[in-house]
């Protein structure tokens, strides 16, 4: 985090000569407690540093710096995401040209959305359209998620939209893994929404092999509102049903047969087979950060049923997390990564005392009951620390916390273990034999009763809360506390306690903001009560930034005022706010500058300061007017 968080990139001739020095003095002086731990700890952080600026030069590319229109572009496809209406494609230019002579930056990679002429589209196809393509998106928004670091570690340098149909100039050539692999994930998809229809089937899709972007926004909606979003997006949890339904199916299978059993080990057996079968999970399901985890977790559990030995989960997590980020620094930043270890190591440090004060009096009894018991118990249980434990990052990330998960999560867990995944391990054995109906039947019978629950729990009144936008530095405080009460084993780990009580009070100091000046529609976004009143800028906008304005609002419509003049003046919380457009025309209204005033203090922010520094956030009070804004100018960082 410290690096991502330099505002230059740093020269790693220092770090290295850190690194070097400080693994000296472990190596000499490794009998002196002190000095072992301290320069240990130096040259894990010089090593990081070294590591995460090598994983930043490697992926350095050309970003595209001006907007541009009507280009013609020719490339092939890299990948390929379905979405509700059309595909988005990730193209990898060959050929670019436009209208006019502009200077500017080539782009080698472009996320494109193709709303129409895209059903025959598959990987490796070489295409050619006109598109309409512009620089990736800063952070949009004050403590938001920075979608340039994303794209620039993900190697895209622009994004667009096309303006024509797609025309497939050559079929795809030397095929290689990596296209075999898009080319059937495709074909499942396609097959998916043939045999379930498009609204299990998209559903289906996104258990199967990951692709939940075609999802529809009512059932993501409910998903969210439930706390079950997690099930749509494949994560450890579906990774591990997979191997442990593969292991004990395999493992029953194989005892029937006595003298095999009596022969070869069937336990070893049915590891490697649940290791392959998790293999193919991963690999299929688009190997999100959260399956990647749970993968290398559930190897070292295979790795130890082959050696015979015991798997120590906390330490399995923990050499997770340094894999990962050795490969991909940058996934610390995710929240996938953030929720999905955190989840885990809350769920691990908390079993013992599960075990101890639930579990042990529930299997003093060996009967069916206690059985069916210690399941729903362990499902509530679970449930409810994962909740918790990630509660901090949902809140962070997506300024939403669901009352009802707890509830959510136990009524659905059953469909999702006994129904889903199985069917759908089911589907995918079937599939090859050109009979997955059985699977497909199970797995639709599951999706039909998980959407049920979703909208059952999602529709109780005061389901979800809406918070603040909330500052980095109290998510940090609270990892530490949380990191403090899961690592440690003694009793003195209930002192992290202390920094986790802090960051929920510095919580309820925050509050929403009384204005947003948008940057991207150069709008003025009002807070009056329930209704955010949009003043300025154009009529038509994407239904993502009306939801965005919303959730960061706590408001529940927008509300357009329409501009006559070329001022427009309101008062809000004892202070006076002046707007001036340019010459407004019938669906447009630029924002040219707009003052605030509470009698002892004046701000101006004008257009220029919008495509400076992005968004701001205003605060408006009769003693101190406060404002924060999207864009840090003085970071100069390859993604930025």
């Amino acid at each position: 985090m410290f690096y991502f968080s330099l505002l230059e990139e740093p020269s790693i001739i220092p770090w290295i000569i850190f690194s070097f020095v400080s693994i000296l003095i472990v190596i000499f002086y490794r009998h002196n407690i002190f000095l072992l731990c301290t320069f240990l700890c130096v040259f894990c952080f010089s090593v990081a540093v070294v590591n995460s600026s090598l994983r930043t030069t490697k992926l350095l590319s050309t970003k595209l710096d001006i907007p541009l229109k009507r280009v013609n572009i020719e490339g092939v496809i890299d990948k390929l995401y379905p979405l509700e209406v059309g595909n988005r494609v990730v193209l990898r230019v060959t050929k670019l040209r436009t209208q006019g002579s502009e200077n500017f930056k080539v782009p080698k990679i472009i996320q494109l959305t193709v709303r129409t002429n895209s059903e025959n589209l598959v990987v490796g196809n070489q295409i050619l359209m006109y598109a309409d393509i512009h620089p990736i998106s800063k952070t949009l928004f004050p403590n938001k998620y920075d979608f340039s670091r994303h794209s620039y570690f993900n190697s895209i340098d622009a994004n667009g939209f096309a303006v024509s149909n797609v025309k497939v100039i050559n079929a795809p050539q030397e095929p290689s893994f990596s296209y075999y692999l898009e080319y059937l994930r495709n074909k499942i998809y396609h097959f998916l929404i043939r045999a379930l229809g498009a609204r299990e089937g998209k559903v289906a899709a996104a258990l199967m092999i990951g692709e939940q972007r075609a999802v529809h926004e009512g059932i993501l909606e409910d998903m969210r509102k439930s706390g079950l979003s997690h099930i749509l997006s494949v994560s450890g949890v579906h990774l591990s049903l997979v191997s442990i339904i593969c292991f004990f199916s395999v493992r029953f299978a194989l005892s029937n047969f006595v003298r095999f059993a009596q022969r070869y080990n069937i336990k070893k057996i049915a590891a490697v087979i649940s290791f392959v079968s998790t293999l193919f999970y991963l690999l299929i399901s688009g190997m999100q950060i959260a399956t990647l985890r749970s993968f290398i977790m559930v190897s070292f559990i295979i790795i130890a049923v082959l050696l015979d030995r015991e798997d120590d989960s906390k330490r399995s997590l923990c050499f997770a997390a340094l894999l990962i980020l050795i490969f991909m620094p940058e996934s610390i930043f995710h929240p996938g990564f953030q929720m999905s270890f955190s989840a885990v190591l809350g769920l691990v440090a908390s079993y013992e005392i599960y075990m101890k004060y639930v579990g042990s009096r529930i299997t003093k009894n060996r009967g069916v009951i206690s059985k069916i018991k210690l399941y729903f118990f362990g499902v509530a249980f679970s449930s409810l620390v994962a909740g918790l434990s990630t509660a901090m990052f949902i809140v962070y990330h997506f300024n939403n916390y669901s009352h009802y998960s707890v509830l959510g999560n136990l009524a659905a867990a059953p469909i999702v273990s006994l129904l889903i995944m199985p069917g759908v391990v089911l589907t995918f054995l079937l599939m090859p034999f050109g009979i997955p109906e059985p699977g497909l039947f199970v797995l639709d019978l599951g999706i039909k009763a998980m959407l049920k629950t979703a909208q059952y729990v999602g529709s109780i009144p005061g389901s979800v809360s809406l918070l603040p936008t909330i500052p980095s530095y109290i998510l940090i405080i609270f990892v530490i506390g949380f990191l403090w009460i899961t690592l440690w084993d003694r009793k003195w780990r209930l002192l992290g306690v202390a920094p986790i009580a802090l960051s929920l009070l510095l919580i309820c100091t925050l509050r929403f903001p009384s204005l947003i000046i948008d940057a991207k529609y150069k709008s003025i976004l009002l807070k009056d009560n329930s209704t955010l009143l949009k003043i300025g800028g154009q009529n038509r906008y994407s239904s993502w930034y009306n939801n965005q304005w919303l959730n960061l609002t706590n408001t529940n419509y927008v509300k357009k005022i329409y501009i006559k003049n070329k001022d427009y003046k309101f008062s809000k919380n004892s202070c006076d706010v002046d707007i001036e457009f340019y010459n407004p025309r019938k669906n447009l209204h630029n924002l040219k500058s707009i003052k605030i005033n509470n009698g002892k203090q004046e701000i101006a922010i004008t257009e220029e300061d919008l495509n400076k520094n992005g968004s701001y956030f205003v605060y408006l009070d009769p003693n101190n007017i406060k404002y924060e804004y999207s864009i840090n100018q003085n970071a100069k960082r390859p993604w930025s």
